[in-house]
């Protein structure tokens, strides 16, 4: 079912972290950005059988999804080398002002709403709330147990 579209829930942050694993996925492998679903025609379903096709692997779609998640995570460790932390995930200040004009006149997003929306996303991805940093338990869940290491020195300096 449809939700408004400046509703920031749970529900919505799950899809977010779903679609966003998808996106990571189709960087990772090489994949058009513009052909899959769901800005597209090509279902994930046949994402999928090219994929195998391509590498003679027999993966799922779980699969391609933890590829991604894997790249995001690795993302965000160099960035939190980089020195970036949760203050550096947020929106252009003028969202979070009203409208000047138009159906949505005088509103924004409340920024306790993103804020909100933010910290359900960084539960979702196995990472501190307050921090961002990714947890040791999900790192190695996604075969990634050495970066918690790097991150503990990293994060200790």
């Amino acid at each position: 079912m449809a939700q408004p579209a400046r509703l920031l829930n749970a529900e919505k942050m799950k899809h977010f972290y779903i679609l966003e694993k998808w996106g990571s996925m189709e960087k990772a492998v090489g994949y058009c950005f513009f052909g899959p679903a769901p800005r597209s025609f090509i279902s994930p379903e046949d994402v999928l059988l090219s994929i195998n096709a391509a590498t003679g692997w027999n993966l799922t779609i779980e699969d391609l999804l933890q590829i991604g998640e894997r790249g995001t995570n690795m993302a965000r460790i160099f960035n939190l080398r980089e020195g970036f932390s949760r203050q550096d995930d947020t929106l252009p200040e003028r969202i979070f002002q009203g409208l000047e004009n138009g159906p949505l006149q005088g509103q924004g997003l409340p920024r306790e709403d993103f804020e909100q929306a933010l910290t359900i996303l960084y539960t979702l991805k196995g990472w501190d709330s307050q921090t961002g940093i990714p947890t040791r338990e999900r790192l190695e869940a996604l075969s990634l147990g050495w970066a918690a290491d790097l991150l503990l020195i990293e994060t200790q300096k």
